[in-house]
């Protein structure tokens, strides 16, 4: 009988190409790695890789078997998922993909309230650009998504709930050549760089030209790329750059005085962000906990921007 730990040393094997960076990636000295799958092959009774050059490659039988052995690898994932789904919230775990604004608004203390709440759950939390998080949900590497959904195709596999549609602001330092100007136009941020993080094409027409399309990954990037909004808003304190962001999010700088918002307020300046699993995978209980919390905290979110956009908005 195949043995699924050796199957996922031949699978790290392929990806690095390398005996001793795939012992590291499964956590095994190199020596007990090698035996792995020399007693893999044995038992297979053919020779899987190639190691007479200087990366480690896949014999032609190689490549059949590990094609196989993703297939195996990704059914006992979902064999694991299936039995951890009928032990419920005390024993369960969450993986979660999420962007930036989401994070910051309502994940991350949405994770706080549900592992306070339900101590036995382990949680994994990444935080990427929106394609990033996209592709994880698609590739079955984490349970759900939390990020930007209007770029993702209406015949996508997955299952999309809008969630966060908060408007954003573009904001300054205190004494930047901008504040307290009436009237801002676009053409106005053109001599000033962008700190932010990567947005989705959709926003193109309101950022200055300073700011391009990637061709690889079809987002809009700025002349000062950050990955996540704290960063930018430290920039944007210390320079004359500008960055964009929530009214929740400035809230601390604007009540201190050391960030203000521009007078440009460009019409569907909003984010659009939502939760998004892979339609044919039933959510766990775990998943759905998270979920209803999250719905929470987007609804304080939109009470506190309404608050805040009375005193600094209008």
């Amino acid at each position: 009988m195949l043995n699924l730990k050796r199957i996922k040393h031949a699978l790290a094997l392929s990806k690095h190409g390398n005996f001793h960076l795939a012992a590291q990636a499964v956590n095994l000295s190199q020596p007990a790695f090698s035996r792995s799958i020399a007693a893999l092959e044995k038992d297979l009774g053919v020779q899987l890789f190639n190691r007479s050059s200087g990366k480690v490659t896949p014999t032609a039988l190689g490549e059949i078997f590990l094609d196989h052995a993703r297939t195996i690898e990704e059914n006992a994932r979902e064999l694991k998922r299936a039995i951890a789904l009928t032990q419920g919230l005390e024993t369960g775990t969450l993986s979660i993909a999420v962007g930036t604004y989401a994070a910051e608004i309502s994940v991350n203390r949405a994770i706080a309230r549900l592992v306070e709440k339900h101590k036995q759950i382990r949680c994994s939390m990444q935080q990427e650009s929106w394609p990033v998080v996209t592709q994880l949900v698609s590739s079955r590497a984490v349970d759900i998504g939390v990020a930007e959904i209007s770029m993702i195709p209406g015949n996508s596999p997955l299952a999309i709930e809008p969630l966060g549609q908060h408007e954003v602001f573009f904001c300054c330092r205190r004494d930047h050549p901008l504040h307290n100007l009436d009237q801002i136009a676009r053409s106005d941020l053109e001599p000033y760089p962008i700190a932010s993080v990567r947005l989705p094409a959709r926003v193109a027409d309101i950022f200055p030209a300073n700011c391009t399309i990637d061709p690889d990954s079809g987002c809009l990037t700025p002349p000062i790329e950050v990955d996540n909004i704290n960063a930018a808003l430290t920039i944007t304190l210390n320079s004359n750059a500008i960055s964009a962001a929530t009214l929740t999010q400035i809230a601390p700088y604007l009540e201190n005085g050391t960030i203000s918002i521009l007078d440009y307020r460009p019409a569907g300046f909003s984010l659009n962000y939502g939760f998004f699993y892979l339609s044919d995978r039933l959510p766990s209980p775990a998943t759905l906990a998270f979920m209803s919390l999250v719905r929470e905290e987007e609804k304080f979110a939109r009470h506190r921007n309404r608050q805040l956009y009375k005193k600094y908005g209008s």
